[in-house]
């Protein structure tokens, strides 16, 4: 899982460094940014992406243990991260074919390949004839398992935790064993997506509809008291840090239609898994009843960020739609004509696994931007400037794409505007922003007390020739950066 890195540093010019960025938009910088903040000493975060004074917070703990691990071992913070993110994901593959091949009916390389390439597809082809929003929903990573292994290493915790709670109640094991492996379910919740413990509602109501309320009990009770320390650790921090109130609201994922959010970015794997549970809707599989109960929360919790919980809606959408694949191969088969056999299975292959397979390949190159704004790489003197501007507290007035990676290579400067979601009244500040570099607002260096003001065109799209009219000369004047500095 190395593989893309390695590949990425191969081909990084000359004069640019390797940003770590392989997948995942946005965020990825803003967890190198916590990882960075665990390397300087601290247990607790700030909000780095804000210039309001923001208290510690014991959140992000994951990260910021990765970062420690980068100062004691002396490794950079993109390096432990995706160490980390490929030892993860190496135990989560392992225990993904275990868990598929102990708990379920099909073909086990089936239940894989269709549970780790399950997403939106080909329906994105369709977005500009119906005006969907399949294309960008595609984007929402939680549903997913493939993505995972190549985005957020703390996803991968996520999916450990999955996978142990649900093998914990599925499988036909020790009393002791599933209280464990229930147990450290629970604490990685905790330390990752603690509101994902509601997913212990699932073998609750698969246990009282199928006489296993014993084992659902020995899966529920355990979690949720491992669970509890740093549960209650965090509730009064969301209750009495009031940032942290206006951050959570700012992370709620974007309401969107059920049929798109539940059925279309899930493309043909997706509507084959729904084509199931419609078949078997009088004796719902435990599968089936992860997806309807997943599919309830995500509308009908009571949370801001509530559609997350069809988190790793990939494993029973794969599952289902891999026992209606296995089925339509075996007719296939019956037919007892091997060149029909070879097409048909083909095309099914084609149509809910090539289209993942494909997003995934430009992934494994090098190139300025892979998605969007977000760079494999960045040029040398973009990083040094930063490195040397970085020996004060200081706000930096910059765009918003240059205030992203900021806090991921400094300590001491902050962005003014810099996430949609982890900078306070973001909305606001962004239109401020975008006036100034228009021209439009040239007080607002003054306004917000900056001490550096950035232009940069690698990561930006601004006009130089404007910021020099209202700045005069910047006292760093690079190929791609130029700094003015106010006194």
């Amino acid at each position: 899982m190395l593989i893309p890195l390695l590949i990425q540093i191969y081909n990084t010019p000359t004069g640019y460094v390797p940003s770590g960025f392989i997948s995942g938009g946005f965020d990825y910088a803003t967890f190198i940014a916590k990882m960075k903040w665990g390397a300087a000493g601290h247990w607790t975060y700030i909000n780095r992406y804000t210039t309001e004074c923001t208290e510690p917070a014991p959140i992000y703990g994951f990260y910021l243990l990765l970062g420690h691990i980068s100062k004691w071992t002396g490794l950079s913070v993109i390096w432990v991260y995706h160490l980390a993110r490929s030892l993860i994901g190496a135990l989560c593959l392992i225990s993904l074919w275990g868990f598929l091949k102990t708990n379920t009916k099909s073909k086990t390389w089936l239940a894989f390949l269709l549970v780790i390439t399950c997403m939106a597809g080909y329906w994105e082809y369709f977005d500009s004839v119906l005006n969907t929003k399949v294309a960008k929903m595609d984007l929402f990573l939680q549903a997913k398992v493939g993505t995972a292994f190549l985005t957020y290493p703390h996803y991968l915790v996520d999916l450990l935790a999955f996978l142990s709670i649900f093998h914990a109640y599925l499988a036909d094991i020790p009393a002791r064993r599933r209280i464990c492996l229930s147990a450290i379910a629970g604490f990685l919740f905790s330390a990752v997506h603690v509101f994902l413990m509601a997913i212990i509602l699932i073998p609750l109501i698969h246990g009282l509809l199928n006489k296993r309320t014993k084992e659902a009990l020995q899966v529920v009770i355990p979690s949720m008291i491992a669970a509890l320390p740093l549960t209650i650790i965090q509730y009064l921090a969301f209750t009495h840090i009031e940032w942290l109130r206006v951050w959570r609201d700012a992370t709620a994922t974007q309401f969107v239609s059920p049929l798109i959010l539940l059925l279309a970015i899930h493309g043909v794997t997706g509507l084959l898994a729904w084509y199931k549970i419609v078949s078997e809707i009088k004796k719902l599989s435990f599968w089936s009843i992860w997806v309807l109960t997943a599919s309830v929360m995500a509308y009908a919790m009571p949370l801001a960020n509530r559609t997350e919980y069809i988190f790793f809606l990939a494993i029973p959408l794969g599952i289902l739609a891999s026992e209606v694949v296995e089925k339509i191969i075996g007719w296939l088969e019956e037919r007892k004509n091997p060149t029909l056999t070879v097409i048909g299975v083909t095309l099914l292959l084609l149509l809910t696994s090539g289209y993942s397979i494909l997003w995934m390949i430009p992934i494994f190159k090098a190139d300025k931007t892979v998605t969007g704004k977000y760079p494999n790489y960045l040029p040398m003197e973009y990083v040094d400037t930063l490195a040397n501007l970085d020996n004060e507290q200081a706000i930096v007035l910059c765009d918003t794409y240059t205030g992203n990676f900021m806090p991921a290579w400094t300590i001491k400067l902050k962005p003014y505007c810099a996430h949609p979601m982890e900078t306070l009244n973001y909305e606001e500040k962004r239109k401020k922003v975008d006036a100034f570099y228009k021209g439009e607002l040239p007080q607002l260096p003054e306004q917000i007390g900056a001490k550096y003001i950035i232009y940069e065109d690698f990561l930006a799209e601004n006009d130089y020739g404007k910021l020099h009219d209202i700045l005069g000369e910047p006292f760093i004047k690079g190929k791609h950066i130029a700094v003015w500095k106010r006194r």
